[in-house]
């Protein structure tokens, strides 16, 4: 780095441009300088402004944000292929290997899909009286519209069952009709007076010329896949980012559905901000910064309803905190936006860890990239951004949270930004006040006529609440999301709890129940987690 730009690289500057590659301003006096490109030029307010630590000496830059791919000028945010965004070259033999075994892992899936689909059809043949060779089904075309189940949400790619009625688009997935009629559910469904038709998709026999054809082509493939437990971690596997070798460590997980927490995986980018300013500015696809007057819809969680707030503010809240109305309450929102930017896509497909499994271009195991570019995708794999306030502890009611639910396919989440942000004393006694009725509420539910007794355990717990909050304050560290995942095979037993214990849940008092995790309607606390492990 010099004192100084150089003679050379200040008058080709100076000559072909003076403005500012940020803000498109003409600002000669506080211009910084790039050594690297010698032509790209950022005024000082916006280097301060947008790349505070970047540093400069004397008007001087060694590498410039554009040079470094981490500008976030609302053009650079447009531009696509800026990076290389799969870390994984293959060679043929790895190919090769990788298909097998994906094939080989598939095959009791197919299985599975074509006995669930012969069960549905032998149910169809005894409603339409004839053989099963006989049995019609209605041929739909989806290439337009992705169509889900009404009842689970899962998507649907072929046979399922869906009213007749042309002004009515109810549908159920083959699992959700067999469930229906195993458990005796009673589902009011659509309210047609009509019965359910069997439709499919795809071609008739597609789904077992496919498991045909699999088994054929494993004949020849020795080396059978097997999933086995890992015996090396004694919890969660946590791997770093950059470690290499261990996909076959990470499938010993994987292939036994287990969360997978993966460290430090920013540090495979660039380091484009993600400051909640710069994504603002991604999401109102606004050539300068959103002005305080632009207005977005945020989700405000204590009341479950969508309310307008100005930018600033939302992003105001999110370092610092809201008060939320007349209780004194933290204010709890929620933004969620589909649209990302092609600088932010890139950005985050290179955070991607196994990118085998989790780049949606190019992971070789990832089924998603096996389908026809010309399909319409069973599902939206995104990605997209989500921007939540969030406090330490439970207020009970109103926390930003998502509820309980199913997910329809394997996910990575990525947390590419935090801030902490203290509690006022007023906020404080606010929490107080509101855990305290909470408690002499369900005290009373409890059928306790012991006033006295209700009143001292409603103070303790609201005592170490409190100190709850006290912890998170002093805590050095920064917030983050918090998950809640059951394993797949306890799934019957939280659903059991979540039946007998429906009334308990605040947020759910004058909710009916159809389903305890379909509904989406139930977010276990802490207190119910407790209860949950006591009882089962």
């Amino acid at each position: 780095m010099t004192s100084e730009p150089s003679s050379t690289a200040a008058q080709k500057v100076e000559k072909t441009m003076a403005l500012c590659h940020q803000c498109l301003k003409e600002r000669k006096k506080t211009l910084i300088y790039c050594n690297e490109c010698e032509k790209s030029t950022y005024c000082s307010v916006c280097i301060r402004k947008w790349y505070p630590n970047l540093s400069k000496k004397d008007n001087v830059i060694e590498k410039c944000p554009s040079c470094s791919k981490i500008c976030n000028c609302s053009i650079c945010l447009k531009k696509k292929g800026l990076l290389e965004t799969s870390n994984r070259n293959l060679t043929s033999s790895e190919r090769r290997h990788h298909l097998q075994y994906m094939i080989a892992l598939m095959i009791p899936f197919l299985k599975k899909l074509s006995e669930a689909q012969k069960l549905e059809l032998e149910v169809e043949a005894k409603i339409q009286s004839v053989l099963y060779s006989e049995v019609k089904t209605v041929k739909v075309n989806n290439s337009d519209e992705r169509i889900n189940c009404n009842y689970c949400g899962a998507s649907i790619f072929d046979l399922h069952r869906a009213c007749t009625n042309p002004e009515c688009d109810y549908e159920l997935c083959l699992d959700c009709c067999q469930e229906i009629r195993q458990n005796g559910l009673e589902l009011h469904g659509c309210g047609c007076d009509t019965l359910l038709e069997l439709r499919r998709i795809l071609p008739s026999t597609l789904i077992s010329d496919l498991k045909q054809k699999a088994d054929t082509l494993m004949v020849s493939y020795k080396k059978s896949p097997k999933v086995s437990k890992c015996r090396r971690c004694p919890g969660l596997y946590s791997p770093e980012s950059v470690d290499e070798g261990e996909l076959q460590h990470f499938q010993e997980h994987w292939e036994n559905g287990e969360p997978i927490t993966v460290r430090n995986t920013l540090q495979n980018t660039p380091g484009l901000s993600w400051e909640p300013e710069v994504m603002l500015r991604d999401l109102l696809k606004v050539k300068k910064n959103p002005s305080t007057d632009t207005c977005i819809k945020a989700m405000d969680c204590l009341n479950e309803c969508e309310v307008e707030i100005k930018a600033r503010e939302f992003t105001d809240g999110y370092k610092k905190g809201r008060m939320g109305g007349e209780e004194g309450l933290p204010q709890m929102l929620k933004l969620k936006f589909e649209d990302v930017l092609p600088r932010h896509l890139d950005e985050f497909l290179c955070a991607l860890p196994f990118q085998e499994y989790s780049n949606p271009r190019t992971g070789i195991l990832n089924i998603a990239t096996k389908l026809p570019e010309d399909s319409l995708k069973p599902l939206d794999l995104g990605p997209r951004t989500y921007n939540a306030y969030g406090i330490p502890y439970e207020l009970g009611i109103g926390n930003s949270v998502t509820k309980l639910h199913y997910s329809v396919a394997d996910a990575v989440n990525i947390v590419t930004h935090t801030a902490k942000v203290t509690l006022t004393e007023e906020q404080i006694s606010a929490v107080a006040d509101l855990k305290r009725e909470h408690k002499k509420h369900d005290k009373h539910e409890n059928n306790s006529n012991q006033d006295e007794e209700v009143e001292a355990d409603v103070e303790a717990d609201v005592a170490e609440a409190l100190l709850s909050v006290e912890i998170a304050q002093n805590h050095e560290e920064k917030g983050g999301a918090l998950w809640d995942i059951f394993r797949r095979e306890d799934v019957p037993k939280l659903e059991e709890y979540m039946r007998k214990h429906c009334k308990e849940f605040r947020h759910t008092y004058d909710c009916k129940v159809n389903h305890p995790i379909h509904d989406q309607t139930f977010y276990l606390s802490t207190e119910h987690k407790i209860k949950l492990k006591a009882e089962f």
